[in-house]
């Protein structure tokens, strides 16, 4: 499932670059903050092994990202072809 929001602008049903040129004179701001997902879990009992697996796995996957681009960044200027 796809779903596409336009934020901002005069969305008439008019071409993306039409509205693009309506966003500045009708922004819709947005207000974030990231906050760690373990912290979802402070004041609960007993979360503390919960918390740590989800820090793990967080390194984990962290790990596995930066070593596939390493190893797609390698094979693409050395002249390899990954199997």
């Amino acid at each position: 499932m796809r779903v596409c929001i336009r934020r901002g602008g005069v969305d008439l049903g008019q071409s993306h670059e039409r509205w693009l040129s309506t966003v500045s004179q009708a922004p819709n701001v947005i207000s974030m903050c990231f906050v760690p997902i373990t912290s979802l879990l402070s004041g609960l009992p007993g979360t503390g092994f919960l918390s740590h697996a989800v820090n793990l796995y967080l390194r984990c996957e962290y790990f596995v990202l930066f070593w596939l681009l390493y190893l797609r960044y390698s094979t693409v200027h050395s002249g390899n072809k990954v199997v």
